[in-house]
């Protein structure tokens, strides 16, 4: 956790504070709908509990780059994306949605895959964001 502080792209201590413990808040995230998911009948999330597992990670993204100084709404995006690519990815090279049943190796590989994903469709579109910006203005 400490090393995820250390990197944070920020000088503020209340940035560097708020990225080293966001590792440990996002496994509560997790856990806690896990938690949710061995409620219901058939093991899974609903698509509510999904979508709100998938908002609380964005909330966390947000509120880490804020403390930051830098962009919550691309934060926010990239942290709720990154969620929600996961399974995808995990399907795709693992042919396994449920992530628990991934080695530490695989899991690594398809969070990777979706953190270089995500920021290069990030990198792009804060690139893109002041025309869209204006076109928006002018119209």
């Amino acid at each position: 956790m400490v090393a995820a502080g250390l990197s944070a792209p920020t000088d503020s201590v209340a940035g560097i504070a708020a990225a080293t413990v966001s590792p440990a808040v996002a496994y509560q995230i997790g856990q806690h709908f896990k938690g949710l998911a061995k409620d219901n009948a058939d093991g899974k999330l609903t698509a509510k509990q999904e979508a709100a597992h998938i908002l609380s990670h964005a909330v966390l993204g947000a509120a880490v780059a804020a403390a930051g100084g830098n962009d919550a709404m691309t934060a926010a995006i990239a942290a709720g994306g990154a969620e929600a690519v996961a399974p995808v990815i995990s399907n795709w090279l693992y042919d396994e949605k449920d992530g628990s049943k991934l080695t530490a190796e695989q899991k690594e590989t398809v969070a990777a895959i979706g953190t270089v994903r995500l920021r290069l469709s990030f990198s792009i579109a804060t690139v893109c964001r002041p025309t869209t910006q204006n076109a928006v203005i002018l119209k």
